[in-house]
């Protein structure tokens, strides 16, 4: 795209013409610096305003960020996030363990159930996890079950001593019937309150994931404040250098000048005589040819000379 800007001005009157062509030239010239340093004052201006109203915003993202931080006490977020996860792998790892041993409780009950019904089978009820009381009356009961197979060998089951073994095994097995239900009950308390905990970590989890994202968001809000700023104060003063630089002017590379007017054709060849403008000429040539007559009116021209041809028809005389 070019840069130049061609004026051209028609005027019957040379000088007019020129006069009037630079005097376009100049009037641009100065009109042109005067926009250029009106588009540069009203962008000053804008980015001024522009500064002002993001400051402002930058000030009370960096209020809001402080707070919030100081409200939540996020100086360690990563540190308390950190606590919570292995806090929530270490109650579930519990809880897991509390599953597992509640099974295995449930299950020797249904044996022990069994055995009350029909204690004629001889059991074994033996569990390392469970409790001293239990592990005591598991070992009675072992021992009377051994004494009645002994009592069995010499007496019949009807036999009063075989009757009153048979009914301490009874009694024994209720004992720790009750004890198993004990301790199946205190693992499910066990396991409901882990399970409490776990919710109760995962709910500290995801508010503290809130928080952080909010935290995040705060921050990355007073970032791109500073940044506007930054860039703002950077466009602010390329701006004001601009100003205080001397405007790009406009340089007129060809003035115009005053063209010489060289007669037309038309206004040659026109007669004088038929419109009246000259009531006495002078005879210069003859000629035969159009042509010849308008290289002698040149000639003429060139002398200062106005000349003029007029057609003459001789008919038969002119053969």
């Amino acid at each position: 795209m070019t840069n130049i800007l061609n004026i051209q001005v028609k005027d019957a009157d040379p000088s007019f013409a020129q006069k009037l062509a630079n005097t376009v030239a100049a009037a641009y010239k100065e009109l042109h610096s005067e926009v250029q340093m009106k588009r540069t004052l009203e962008a000053i201006k804008y980015i001024e305003d522009q500064l002002v109203q993001v400051r402002q915003r930058l000030r009370e993202a960096e209020e809001e960020f402080n707070r919030f931080t100081q409200n939540n006490q996020l100086l360690s977020i990563d540190i308390q996030s950190e606590k919570l996860l292995a806090r929530a792998q270490d109650v579930q790892n519990e809880v897991r363990k509390l599953t597992e041993n509640k099974g295995e409780f449930q299950s020797l009950l249904a044996r022990l159930d069994k055995f009350i019904a029909n204690p004629s089978v001889q059991g074994n009820f033996y569990s390392a996890k469970a409790t001293p009381q239990y592990q005591s009356a598991n070992d009675l009961l072992t021992e009377l079950q051994l004494r009645k197979e002994t009592l069995l060998k010499d007496f019949t089951s009807l036999h009063p001593e075989v009757v009153d073994v048979g009914r301490k095994i009874l009694e024994g097995a209720r004992k720790m019937r009750l004890l198993l239900l004990s301790r199946i009950g205190d693992l499910e308390k066990q396991e409901g309150d882990a399970r409490n905990e776990l919710q109760e970590l995962e709910r500290k989890s995801s508010v503290l994931m809130e928080k952080k994202l909010e935290n995040d968001r705060l921050k990355r809000k007073v970032d791109l404040y500073s940044d506007m700023t930054t860039l703002l104060e950077r466009k602010n003063q390329e701006a004001l250098i601009k100003k205080a630089e001397k405007p790009e002017e406009v340089t007129v590379a060809k003035p115009a000048v005053e063209k010489k007017v060289v007669p037309e054709e038309k206004a040659v060849q026109s007669n004088p005589l038929v419109q009246g403008e000259y009531p006495y000429s002078i005879y210069l040539s003859s000629l035969k040819t159009l042509d010849q007559a308008k290289r002698a009116i040149a000639v003429y021209a060139n002398k200062g000379i106005q000349a003029y041809w007029v057609k003459v028809n001789l008919k038969e005389k002119g053969e």
